[in-house]
């Protein structure tokens, strides 16, 4: 289940064009990560938009070490389940 947890984060991560369409595209108003970093290039400021990029990945690197890490901790409880014979 975790690994479904990580795995979902992630792609709803990667979804950069998603995201700042879903997050209303109105600028200063509602901007995630996503959007900024996409009206940064629109506007020429590549700089600006490789920073929040690493900014970015940074924080999902933080995450996804963190999910790695609950998901290891957690492998060593074992569910056992009987089955009907």
């Amino acid at each position: 289940v975790l690994a479904a947890v990580i795995a979902a984060l992630g792609t709803s991560l990667s979804e950069v064009a998603a995201v700042a369409l879903l997050g209303g595209n109105i600028y200063g108003y509602n901007q995630t990560l996503a959007s900024a970093t996409l009206y940064e290039v629109a506007g020429g400021y590549y700089a600006d938009a490789v920073a929040i990029g690493i900014v970015l990945l940074g924080l999902i690197l933080i995450l996804m070490c963190g999910l790695g890490v609950l998901q290891q901790q957690g492998s060593g409880i074992r569910m056992r389940f009987r089955t009907a014979t």
